[in-house]
């Protein structure tokens, strides 16, 4: 008796692409995508780059030039250099780090949902989980600049080199990785609805000024009551901008129940996006 299409098909290897896959096989789905992903990414970048005149020297100037503008602003205009020993440096690290988290907070939540990858993932059967992915991984490929910009304007602002240094593109990947899962787990209700993108835009604008990117939370929230005390120092990116400004700075020091909690936030928002949005690939086919 002759084998079916069917079998034929699954002894070479192929797969019923309208079969819904378990959460850890599309897991490994999504890691055999991986080389695709980084292609995907890179070429992303570079059709990005080559729409501006100078390409990827952006990404120097656009932080260096926000900087330059908050520290106009809030340093000169508000008087907060108080706030910090090395205010330019201090402004610096939070606008490349807020930068960074924003980038892929939003990268993420937007993702499939523009056309073109829309279009991609109707003409080629892919985990849709790999564009959030390669969302991140090309605003994580962009803050590789930051590596290079934060060292020499540590020196030219008159910190000293030490070991805690190096740690820094690790704590990069830890800011790009928060903002991931946090958009990952909002993109299901997003592509549901829509409007909730500009509450988004709105929740995150007001998040920039209340999270420290040009002042010092431990000291602006200082004389708060308890409750508001806890929620700034503990909101998400406050962490990851002290993160940032402890390697550097002398009078800024994370807690280490800071450092424990953005590592167990992170992780477990991760794996309840990952399968909030598996079941939700699983339930719309």
């Amino acid at each position: 008796m002759k084998p079916s299409l069917r079998e034929l098909a699954a002894q070479s290897g192929l797969r019923d692409i309208t079969k819904r896959v378990g959460f850890f096989e599309y897991l490994l789905l999504t890691w055999k995508a991986r080389r695709f992903i980084w292609r995907y990414s890179v070429a992303k970048i570079n059709g990005s780059a080559s729409q501006n005149n100078l390409g990827l020297l952006w990404e120097f100037l656009d932080p260096l030039l926000l900087s330059i503008a908050y520290y106009l602003v809030f340093g000169v205009l508000l008087d907060l250099e108080r706030d910090s020993s090395n205010f330019p440096f201090f402004l610096i690290a939070g606008v490349l780090t807020w930068k960074l988290f924003s980038a892929t907070l939003t990268g993420a939540v937007r993702s499939n949902s523009r056309k073109g990858e829309q279009d991609l993932l109707e003409s080629i059967h892919l985990p849709h989980l790999v564009i959030p992915i390669s969302n991140a991984v090309q605003n994580a490929l962009r803050a590789i600049p930051v590596v290079f910009l934060l060292y020499p304007a540590a020196l030219l602002m008159g910190e000293t080199p030490h070991l805690a240094w190096l740690l820094l593109p690790f704590v990069l990947l830890w800011v790009a990785l928060t903002g991931f899962t946090i958009g990952l787990l909002l993109n299901p209700a997003v592509k549901r609805i829509p409007d909730l993108d500009n509450l988004i835009k709105l929740g995150l604008r007001m998040l920039f000024f209340m999270t420290g990117v040009f002042f010092s939370v431990e000291k602006r929230f200082a004389t708060a009551p308890d409750l508001i005390q806890l929620l700034a120092n503990y909101n998400p990116s406050a962490v990851l901008l002290e993160m940032t400004r402890t390697l550097f700075l002398f009078d800024v020091n994370i807690t280490s129940t800071g450092i424990i909690w953005i590592l167990l936030f992170t992780s477990v928002t991760l794996c309840v996006a990952c399968l909030n949005f598996w079941r939700t690939e699983r339930r719309l086919g």
